[in-house]
């Protein structure tokens, strides 16, 4: 159990139910990290510690070629709304380029799913801005400008 630096901001390590846990404390500020960890701790020695969403590491699949990568896609899609009972709106495919959206589009029909493409020319309701009377003023107090 400890606490480490990434950058600015610090992480908790831990072990719950015999896994180690490396998690975010979301703060810069030492303190209250050393805080959260405490937190977390007393969760885990009284049993209602709940580990952090998406800790499953992501799945990595790899082609030889174009034909391989649209099956390999259309099986996942397919698995995770048979096996896993995901509902097919819940499920986002997300691609780089252009160039990709045929090779997506095939393996979402493929897997049986109807394929909607968003891009910047979805309509979206239109934004109203009011502007608001302002005056900035600053004011010379103990010595410095507030």
């Amino acid at each position: 159990m400890a606490l480490y630096r990434r950058g600015q901001i610090w992480y908790a390590d831990y072990s719950a139910d015999g896994q180690r846990i490396q998690e975010s404390t979301g703060t810069a500020n030492k303190r209250e990290a050393e805080k959260y960890l405490a937190l977390r701790i007393s969760e885990v020695q009284r049993g209602v510690f709940v580990k952090p969403i998406n800790t499953t590491p992501p799945q990595i699949q790899t082609s030889k070629d174009a034909a391989g990568e649209t099956d390999g896609a259309a099986k996942w899609l397919d698995s995770r709304v048979v096996e896993d009972k995901i509902h097919p709106h819940e499920i986002g495919v997300f691609v780089r380029s252009g160039a990709q959206m045929d090779r997506v589009r095939d393996a979402i029909v493929r897997a049986g799913l109807k394929p909607k493409a968003l891009d910047e020319d979805v309509e979206s309701p239109p934004v109203i801005f009011r502007p608001v009377p302002c005056t900035w003023r600053k004011v010379w107090s103990s010595g410095r400008w507030r």
